[in-house]
């Protein structure tokens, strides 16, 4: 019985490993979203501005990342969820459907 007890703990342990693996890649997907809108969105309002016939640059830095943070809250966690979801495909779905025997990579069949 403490035998079945140690193995319950370890099977719980190694399920709390796994979660806090999966939130620290879902954090890393969504500070890689950040970094790219960091760097991207300013040239896309330049683009934008110079689009309707207005300078360029705006008269202050935070007016380049005006609307950045809307734009991370609406991308950041719909592209954390596409990457869980992408790997439980992978992980999980596919496998039980043996489609690699058929030679078709699971990371391209879940993209």
């Amino acid at each position: 019985e403490q035998l079945q007890t140690q193995q319950q703990q370890q099977q719980q342990s190694c399920s709390v490993c796994a979660l806090v693996q999966q939130l620290r890649r879902s954090a890393s997907v969504g500070v890689g979203c950040a970094a790219d809108i960091v760097i991207n969105y300013p040239l896309w309002i330049i683009a934008k501005r110079m689009g309707v016939g207005i300078s360029a640059m705006p008269a202050t830095i935070p007016e380049f990342y005006k609307g950045g943070g809307s734009l991370w809250l609406s991308l950041g966690p719909t592209t954390i969820l596409e990457d869980v979801s992408k790997r439980v495909l992978e992980d999980q779905v596919f496998p039980k459907l043996c489609l690699e025997g058929f030679g078709i990579d699971r990371e391209l069949m879940a993209s």
